[in-house]
């Protein structure tokens, strides 16, 4: 159990639950974009909320995925001027660089996302500060 786990590392730890934002909805009640993907739900999570999961007095928070392989320092992130902005994103493959083998996995090439981006790059969510 989780409560085991923080007791034999000596950690300690919260759960937390968000309610979604009513002004995220469609006229269904459902999350804009995300209707029936629950991948999706969970990845909106993480950057909707992280003001209530992180103290405020953090200076950054970098953001990488469990399955990410960092291939270099960090530290560039950290230091990034992000020119007053609250979030930096990774552009994702697209254009010339685009994987074919991916063709239909692409959320954001079709429906909710292609027509909300109107021609502006997505930005992948797995590595973010």
């Amino acid at each position: 159990s989780m409560p085991d786990f923080a007791r034999s590392i000596d950690v300690s730890f919260e759960f937390v639950a968000f309610k979604w934002p009513s002004w995220l909805t469609d006229s269904n009640g459902a999350p804009f974009g995300i209707r029936g993907d629950k991948q999706r739900y969970i990845w909106a999570h993480k950057i909707l909320f992280l003001d209530v999961i992180f103290p405020l007095n953090l200076r950054r928070i970098i953001f990488v995925d469990a399955d990410m392989v960092v291939r270099s320092d960090l530290r560039e992130l950290y230091e990034m001027d992000l020119e007053g902005a609250p979030y930096a994103f990774t552009p994702f493959c697209s254009e010339e660089r685009k994987n074919e083998e991916t063709t239909g996995f692409r959320f954001w090439d079709g429906g909710f996302w292609l027509g909300h981006l109107r021609g502006r790059p997505y930005h992948v969510s797995a590595l973010f500060v």
